[in-house]
């Protein structure tokens, strides 16, 4: 990957989680609630984060990298970053942060073969907020990216122990060896293609009493290349060994997603709006609203030419048994006037989403959720048996009913039923039904 990509990429890491935090950990398995007096608003803590020094320093060194950068040109852009440094006012704001005024090192070292060998530092950091509500620790990062002797080709590896972080309303995130791998290519048009991976050993989510524990997390991104086309095959692989929060335990999940034939001068323009808003000086809500709106014409984009997506595989093991999703969408390619209406839009529109879900996997889920929730509120005298009898019987009741609607069908002990829209039509398991007409705002459709 490109010397920008892989610094990016694990800056973004950080600040993703971040950002990001609160509301996974909102989204976890239920657990006995806590009180709601208790729960800082997610609104509330996302603006701390967001107006907080260190999320502020994070945007000027963004600022100041960014314009150093030139995909098309490793040459210039490794020249550019061995020899760049902070301005005064972002090294007194990393001195003051974090009691050093250049935590980042990067340094070039010719090649025998003619390629060039680029080493990345990122000292390890430390930081508290000054009202104490706010807490991050990153033992560092240590990686190499070898070019070969066109600069066309690159490998990158990377390593950080541990990365950690304490939010406003208590929520805690941690990661715990993370490694990174990338293998790109530039083709002619100077885009780098290729291959992006990331695990984690483990990480931790939520509040110390009721933490979400991951481990065995990896995640690949693979760019490809359409023959006799200007357009791009992303594929999405994520992985997680197993999901534990309290006494339960779910796990593999997995998520293998293709996106096909996604426009390529869409995804340039994507690229080239993310740098000019990195660049920007924005209040957290105009970033924000900036960037929602730029994956909006993205998404534009890329429906305006076509695209399709293959679900391969969304899958999750719950006490050994597996429930999941494949299926796929196609979108034809279609004007800006017929993506702002519906009903033609529609039309051109085709998908097929099939759902599975084994008999005993949900009778252990609906115990387990009428478990957790019957704890939480207080409800006495209740054997494990006694609850699991209830949540059979209210299993059963609900199932009878889908069937008798033909919303659902059970083969062989599995609960299965088929999502299609095609024609302008919504069906479950062959029946159809309404769906509601929007509008697209006409913001996300200008550009295009």
């Amino acid at each position: 990957m490109s010397v920008y990509a892989y610094r990016r990429t694990l800056a973004t890491l950080a600040v993703a989680a971040a950002f990001h935090a609160p509301a996974l950990a909102d989204e976890a398995p239920a657990v006995p609630a806590e009180k709601p007096a208790a729960e800082a608003p997610a609104k509330k803590v996302e603006a701390e984060i967001y107006n907080s020094e260190v999320f502020k320093t994070y945007l000027a060194v963004v600022r100041e990298i960014t314009p150093l950068v030139d995909e098309s040109d490793p040459r210039a852009t490794i020249q550019a970053l061995t020899t760049f440094d902070f301005t005064p006012d972002t090294k007194q704001k990393l001195a003051k942060l974090f009691g050093n005024d250049k935590p980042l090192h990067i340094t070039a070292t010719p090649g025998d073969d003619g390629g060039t060998s680029v080493d990345f530092m990122l000292d390890p950091l430390h930081y508290d907020s000054e009202d104490g509500k706010l807490h991050a620790d990153w033992t560092g990062i240590t990686a190499k990216s070898v070019y070969d002797k066109t600069y066309t080709h690159v490998e990158t590896n990377g390593h950080s122990d541990a990365f950690t972080l304490s939010v406003p309303d208590g929520k805690q995130m941690a990661v715990k060896n993370i490694t990174l791998h990338g293998s790109m290519r530039q083709d002619a048009a100077k885009l780098w293609l290729g291959s992006v991976h990331v695990d984690a050993d483990s990480a931790t989510i939520g509040k110390p009493a009721a933490l979400v524990s991951l481990s065995g997390i990896s995640a690949k991104i693979n760019i490809l290349p359409v023959a006799k086309a200007k357009a791009l095959d992303i594929e999405y692989d994520t992985a997680i060994n197993s999901i534990g929060w309290g006494s339960e335990q779910a796990g593999p999940v997995r998520m293998d997603v293709r996106l096909n034939h996604v426009d390529e001068q869409a995804f340039v323009d994507m690229k080239n709006d993310s740098r000019k808003l990195n660049v920007q000086s924005l209040s957290p809500e105009e970033r924000q609203n900036q960037s929602m709106q730029l994956m909006m014409r993205f998404g534009m984009q890329a429906l305006a030419r076509g695209v399709g997506v293959d679900i391969k595989n969304l899958s999750v093991q719950y006490h050994g048994k597996e429930a999941g999703i494949t299926g796929h969408v196609v979108a034809k390619p279609m004007t800006m006037v017929e993506l702002q209406d519906y009903k033609v839009a529609s039309k051109k529109v085709t998908a097929r989403v099939d759902v599975y879900v084994p008999m005993a996997m949900a009778l252990d889920v609906a115990t387990t959720i009428f478990s957790q929730v019957s704890k939480g509120q207080g409800s006495p005298g209740l054997t494990d048996d006694q609850m699991h009898e209830m949540a059979k019987s209210m299993l059963d009741g609900q199932l009878k009913k889908m069937q008798s609607e033909h919303y659902v069908r059970v083969d062989k002990d599995v609960i299965r039923t088929t999502l299609e829209f095609k024609g302008g039509k919504f069906l479950v398991n062959g029946r159809n039904v309404d769906m509601p007409t929007f509008k697209l705002p006409a913001k996300a459709a200008k550009k295009g």
